[in-house]
């Protein structure tokens, strides 16, 4: 059987600041998925070259060029900007490829060891968790693409407002829109995985909310009550799940280092919590296991 192809084979990513730190990172985890590289620097040619050259000494995916090559360019200057996306499409004599967030995702997934069929192992859909087809629409896309019904439903779609408010000073737009997404939307999800999930075992639904239900900090008065709202709805659903052998709990993470949590936080704060990114994995990992079956209307 011919050898899979890498997820982002044949595809074409300009990484600026790529000569160190996560840029760096980035940039080889990229071209580590199969994709064309191109390492931006501003000052240092040495280290652009060293990560160039870490690259290049990766196994060929596609064509007999470069896998990565070297652009100085200032992203502050709009005609070098214009010049590092012309020496990408010259260099690899393609278009380049811009990644969403979802799909850098579902390609690093894909490039995860097969475990059953020949199937992708991830796919990318679009959906607002606030609009009841939508919900619809992502269970159908799921059931669709792997011709299985869902198992696991993990909800961690979520705003926080970055003015950090007082109650006093909510508007109701903003307040409506915490709801809509973050209570609203978890119904919602609750509600489709709820009537088609499968039954008789390993049905898992998994709500992220929040430990500011607990903190109760100011600033956070819409936030942490959508996400209370979220934590007493899913102790109900548990109990009316009982007998399906689909069980319901919550993940209420402390602070995580994400763009969310970092919106509107100033840089020291920001260092604080540059190692937490993973930090809720465990829960969620134990609750989507086998043993998680012991564990239901929990947060």
């Amino acid at each position: 059987m011919a050898a899979q192809s890498p997820p982002l084979a044949g595809r074409v990513a300009i990484v600026t600041g790529s000569s160190r730190g996560i840029g760096r990172a980035i940039a080889i985890h990229l071209a580590e998925l199969g994709a064309r590289v191109v390492v931006n620097y501003t000052t240092k040619s040495s280290d652009a070259e060293l990560v160039a050259a870490e690259i290049n000494g990766l196994p060929a995916v596609t064509g007999n060029g470069p896998r990565a090559i070297v652009v100085q360019a200032n992203v502050s200057e709009p005609s070098q900007v214009k010049s590092l996306f012309d020496a990408a499409e010259r260099a690899f004599e393609s278009p380049v490829h811009i990644l969403s967030d979802a799909e850098l995702v579902a390609a690093e997934i894909n490039g995860l060891p097969a475990v059953t069929g020949n199937g992708p192992s991830a796919i990318v859909v679009q959906a607002n968790v606030s609009e009841p087809s939508q919900v619809t629409s992502l269970f159908d896309a799921a059931e669709s693409a792997f011709e299985l019904p869902v198992h696991i439903l993990v909800n961690s779609a979520g705003v926080l407002d970055p003015k950090y408010p007082s109650i006093a000073n909510t508007s109701v737009e903003d307040f409506d829109r915490t709801f809509s997404v973050n209570t609203k939307g978890a119904f919602l999800c609750s509600k489709e995985a709820a009537n088609r999930l499968k039954q008789g075992g390993g049905g898992r639904i998994i709500l992220l909310t929040s430990s500011m239900t607990r903190g109760l900090k100011p600033g956070f008065g819409a936030y942490a009550a959508s996400k209370a709202a979220v934590e007493t709805m899913v102790k109900i659903l548990a109990k009316e799940l009982k007998g399906t052998g689909i069980t319901a709990n919550c993940v209420a993470p402390g602070p995580i280092a994400t763009e969310m949590f970092y919106e509107g936080k100033s840089s020291e704060v920001k260092s604080l919590f540059d190692a937490a990114e993973r930090a809720f994995e465990s829960p969620v990992h134990i609750l989507v296991n086998s043993a998680g079956v012991r564990v239901n209307l929990n947060v």
